[in-house]
């Protein structure tokens, strides 16, 4: 968990570098080619790992507030359940910072279970959060089932794949990041129904931008179905 988490704000980090050395270069006939993000790593503060001792913690988003904070949108689930808890006992979560590379700190819980009668009522996952017209919107992966898993989790408990084939995409938003959050009943993008498609079994993994029309770009991830294979197909 620490070296994802490592890794990721080292990816914040050199976003915000390689922006700048863009902007200062620009003017010069800047040449993509040419540049090097492997010398722009620099070593990230001990502090600065967002870490927590009963939680996992994966999947950070960070978007700046409107109150010039930084707020990091995350996945948790407790730790003594295993890696692979992350399937059915995963909950989206809230960590503020002063500045995008941290320290951040824990808010509160966004999106919490809300029962196995809802598409995502057992599991949310893979937060991506953008803000349009003054609205924030979260998609996320969110996923139900009936069946009991047993803890530690694991992959070669059938039982787990029931949640992983019920994976779907949905949305919530809000005015404030910090305030509550409406999300919906439906998921906003379901499986396809032909049975020969290559997203026919789960879609999960948003990953969501707004052009300059204010079209919503949606990449995901999908895997097909494979008749007697629970697992499925292609991915």
């Amino acid at each position: 968990m620490r070296k994802s988490l490592f890794a990721f704000l080292v990816s914040i980090s050199n976003i915000c570098i390689s922006q700048t050395s863009i902007q200062s270069t620009s003017r010069l006939n800047f040449s993509y080619d040419s540049l090097n993000i492997a010398s722009m790593v620099k070593p990230i503060q001990q502090e600065n790992i967002f870490s927590d001792p009963v939680y996992n913690i994966w999947c950070g988003a960070v978007i700046k507030g409107k109150n010039s904070k930084y707020y990091m949108f995350y996945s948790r689930w407790p730790k003594a359940f295993g890696h692979f808890a992350w399937l059915p006992a995963s909950e989206i979560a809230l960590a503020k910072a002063d500045n995008p590379e941290g320290p951040y700190k824990h808010v509160k819980v966004i999106l919490e279970k809300r029962g196995s009668n809802f598409w995502d009522g057992v599991c949310t996952h893979n937060p991506a959060v953008v803000e349009f017209n003054g609205v924030y919107y979260l998609y996320y992966m969110g996923t139900t089932g009936q069946s009991h898993v047993n803890m530690p989790a694991s992959m070669q408990d059938n039982n787990w794949w029931e949640y992983r084939n019920n994976q779907r995409i949905g949305v919530a938003f809000s005015e404030e990041l910090e305030g509550k959050w409406t999300r919906l009943d439906k998921p906003i993008l379901d499986v396809s129904a032909d049975s020969l498609a290559f997203d026919a079994l789960m879609v999960s993994n948003p990953a969501v931008a707004v052009n300059e029309k204010g079209n919503v770009v949606l990449a995901y991830k999908q895997v097909a179905k494979k008749p007697g294979n629970i697992r499925g197909g292609k991915v």
